[in-house]
């Protein structure tokens, strides 16, 4: 790193450490504040790979402010993917939302859509884009990108 990249890329990284942080407190604390009626106690199960998840962010971030060479940053980069799509699956599997006292479809033209089926799509979506980024980053890791010529 160099002069004020270096110092933007800290501050970053810095940020980035800040809102995970947060993060943690947030999701840790979210069923004992009651804000999200939808949400259920089963939320509880999710918790463990969604903060082993942060954490792992915290650290990577912590090591990127002093060492961020881009091969480091790739591997961390596939780790955090394949940690949110575990984190997806899982919350796929438990499925910590009740939307019964929601229980009206939301009307897209013809089609008559339950909250459920929306939620459900919606991770799965993420959960296939995810895993398109993680096959991107490991290409991206073995194929780095050319370098211009110097002519």
């Amino acid at each position: 790193m160099s002069g004020a990249t270096t110092e933007v890329k800290r501050v970053g990284y810095a940020v980035a450490i800040g809102v995970n942080v947060l993060l943690l407190v947030v999701v840790n604390s979210v069923l004992g504040w009651g804000w999200f009626p939808w949400l259920t106690p089963e939320f509880g199960d999710v918790l463990p790979i969604l903060n082993l998840a942060l954490v792992f962010n915290i650290a990577m971030n912590v090591l990127f402010m002093f060492y961020d060479e881009p091969w480091l940053k790739s591997i961390t980069q596939i780790v955090t993917n394949v940690l949110a799509i575990v984190v997806l699956a899982r919350t796929w599997q438990v499925y910590p939302f009740d939307f019964s006292a929601y229980d009206f479809p939301v009307d897209i033209s013809a089609f008559d859509l339950d909250w459920d089926f929306v939620v459900h799509f919606i991770l799965g979506l993420a959960i296939f884009g995810t895993t398109i980024a993680v096959v991107l980053e490991i290409v991206k890791l073995i194929r780095p990108a050319p370098q211009p010529d110097d002519t």
